[in-house]
C-alpha cells in the first residue's frame, strides 16, 4: 500500500516546453531557458494543495482493508506455527489453504486499490498539470524563453546497448540534477503565484 501513496513522487510529470525562434532571434540573441519544479507547484499552489489532500484522504481508505487483510493473514500464519506440531495433517492443511485463499483475495484488493487510486489521480491531478502547461508556455512567451525543462527530471536511458563482445549492457534511467540555476531562471514560484491568481479568477 506504501506505493499507492507516493504514486504522486514516483511518477514523475515532466515538462518539456520548445517555443519557435525565428532566425533574427537566433541570430541578435542567445536563446533563453528556464527550469521549473512542477512537483512543487502541485504540492503549493492552492489548487494543488486541494487536489492532494483529497487524493490521499481517498488512498488511506483504500489502506484500511488492506492492513485488516493482512493482519488475518499474520495471524492464521501464527496460529499455524505454532500448532505445527500438535496439530493434525488435515487441519494443518485447512490452516494452509486458508491462508492461501486470503492472500489471493489481497492480491485482488491492491490490485483493485491500485487501479482505482491511479484512476483518482488522473480525474484529480491530470487536469492541473494541463492547465500548467499553458500557463507555463504562456509564462515562456512573455519572458522570452525558447525552452521550459522540468527540474531533476528523469532521462529515459534504460535500454539494452551492444558491447564489442556481442554482448549487451543495460543503460539505467539517469537523473539529471541541476548544480546551478539562477534566480530568473527558475520559473518555479512564478508559476505558483500566477497559478492561484489565475484559480481565483474562475
Amino acid at each position: 500500500m506504501k506505493k499507492l501513496l507516493i504514486i504522486l513522487m514516483t511518477c514523475l510529470f515532466i515538462f518539456t516546453i520548445a517555443l519557435p525562434v525565428t532566425a533574427a532571434e537566433t541570430k541578435n540573441t542567445s536563446a533563453k531557458i528556464a527550469f521549473i519544479d512542477v512537483n512543487k507547484v502541485l504540492q503549493e499552489s492552492k489548487t494543488g494543495i486541494e487536489a492532494l489532500k483529497t487524493f490521499n484522504a481517498f488512498a488511506m481508505t483504500k489502506k484500511d482493508p488492506l492492513m485488516a487483510k493482512a493482519k488475518e493473514i499474520n495471524d492464521l500464519q501464527t496460529e499455524l506455527d505454532q500448532k505445527s506440531t500438535a496439530i493434525s495433517d488435515a487441519a494443518k492443511s485447512k490452516l494452509q489453504d486458508k491462508i492461501l485463499e486470503l492472500k489471493i483475495e489481497a492480491q485482488k484488493m491492491q490490485n483493485s486499490a491500485q487501479n482505482e487510486v491511479m484512476e483518482k489521480q488522473e480525474q484529480l491531478i491530470e487536469p492541473i498539470f494541463k492547465e500548467l502547461r499553458v500557463l507555463i508556455e504562456t509564462i515562456a512567451k512573455e519572458k522570452g524563453y525558447s525552452a521550459v525543462f522540468q527540474i531533476n527530471e528523469i532521462l529515459p536511458l534504460h535500454q539494452h546497448r551492444p558491447t564489442p563482445d556481442g554482448n549487451s549492457v543495460i543503460i539505467p534511467d539517469v537523473r539529471v540534477l541541476m548544480l546551478y540555476i539562477a534566480d530568473d531562471a527558475n520559473i518555479t514560484k512564478l508559476v505558483i503565484q500566477r497559478y492561484n491568481d489565475m484559480k481565483k479568477t474562475k
